[in-house]
């Protein structure tokens, strides 16, 4: 296959190119095939969720908040074997690492790609299969505007195409039909144009740049110096000047030469911080938190703290519906499936948390005994639960007739 020059398309996130496919000796058959990049490079996205501390620990927050609790399964009460047959693909599959994997991609870059199993009976650990973010550079698609076909991915200038088929999609918020979703950092890492059409660099970057001018600001401020040497010997200033410039902050140099030290200042009448205020706050707007504005900002009442964490819980309660749908569909069906068992009436659902398992008390046992639920000695092992002081009796055997006629007759 080769390809020919590029067609111009309407679509500027779109690229088109012809393929030229032999069908038959001496027959070619064009094809047009369309591609789709990210708006932002998701190494770009994973770059900057590595190095600003800031939206590192914003989406941290929301992976613990989500994900952290844990989560369990349940199915239709008549569908025992299905429960234990998710069950042991979650551990075998190592369903939870994956979940605490996926979800900071998904919250950054709105997009993760997992690679399907061939056997689903058999899995392998799915944080293995899980493809690195950062080196998916485009999507396929037969037709402009059609379905996406494959995802393409670039490793040491070697493209590696993934059919849709083979691979389970994270997109979180798609956008206009695209291929691929919308995370916490597209915008903030979005360069933008002014109405002069001169491009702007990303609220990113304007943090990073603040942040780097702040650091060569602190170096200028160290005092600095201008030597001036009333001797003109050459040897002499071939001597001083190594010393002078291997002089470190407070320290001194002393010499019987008569020099004239004067002293360097750095002076500004624009006072920088509303602006870095203004990049700051509308960063910390687009990590869709309060919480950084919790830990940073004094005077946040108890109140102000409660309304900031009732605003995550919501966004933390989205993450963790998507994440319990995308599983339901692409993951508990299809095992199900393989086993040959019903998934409708499966019915598998999965659930945040830890099962809450009710307290039994002493009326709850008595009831339970009284019901047949559970044998005598059951029962005299729970009594010494509830301190009771029970003596060494032969009532651990099994009930008489009349016992049992009289537990039959309160049923």
């Amino acid at each position: 296959m080769r390809l020919i020059p590029r067609l111009q398309n309407p679509f500027e996130r779109k690229h088109s190119y012809l393929s030229i496919i032999e069908a038959k000796p001496r027959a070619t058959t064009i094809q047009a095939t369309y591609g789709e990049k990210p708006t932002v490079p998701f190494s770009t996205l994973r770059n900057w969720y590595l190095s600003d501390p800031s939206v590192k620990a914003a989406i941290d927050d929301m992976v613990a908040q989500a994900v952290g609790p844990g989560f369990y399964v349940t199915c239709s009460t008549a569908q025992a074997k299905a429960k234990q047959i998710v069950d042991d693909f979650n551990a075998a599959a190592n369903i939870d690492q994956w979940f605490q994997t996926v979800l900071p991609e998904v919250a950054y870059s709105g997009n993760s790609f997992t690679l399907k199993p061939d056997d689903w009976t058999d899995p392998p650990d799915f944080v293995e299969q899980i493809i690195p973010l950062s080196t998916v550079e485009r999507a396929k698609r037969r037709q402009e505007g059609g379905s996406v076909t494959s995802i393409i991915t670039g490793i040491e200038g070697r493209e590696v195409s993934y059919p849709v088929e083979d691979l389970i999609h994270l997109a979180w918020n798609i956008v206009d039909r695209s291929a691929f979703g919308t995370g916490l950092l597209s915008p903030l890492a979005t360069s933008r144009f002014d109405s002069d059409g001169n491009q702007v660099p990303s609220l990113l970057q304007m943090k990073a740049d603040a942040e780097h001018d702040g650091h060569r600001i602190l170096k200028k401020y160290v005092p600095r110096y201008l030597v001036n040497f009333e001797a003109s010997d050459e040897a002499f200033r071939s001597k001083i000047l190594p010393m002078l410039e291997r002089l470190r902050t407070g320290e001194d140099i002393a010499t019987n030469v008569k020099m004239d030290f004067k002293e360097l200042t750095v002076g500004s009448r624009y006072d920088p911080s509303p602006l870095f205020d203004y990049v700051l706050n509308q960063v910390y707007i687009g990590l869709e938190t309060p919480l950084m504005r919790l830990y940073t900002s004094p005077g946040f009442t108890e109140a102000s703290a409660r309304a900031a964490v009732e605003v995550r819980e919501r966004f933390t309660l989205l993450a963790q519906r998507f994440l319990k749908r995308a599983y339901e569909r692409q993951i508990a069906e299809p095992v199900l499936r393989a086993w040959g068992v019903d998934t409708v009436k499966a019915d598998v659902r999965l659930n945040w948390g830890v099962i809450d398992v009710p307290t039994l008390g002493f009326q709850d046992v008595s009831r339970i005994y009284e019901l047949g639920g559970m044998s005598l000695s059951e029962y005299r092992k729970n009594l010494r639960r509830f301190g009771v002081e029970l003596f060494e009796s032969s009532l651990d055997q099994p009930r008489s007739e009349s016992d049992q006629a009289r537990v039959n007759g309160g049923l």
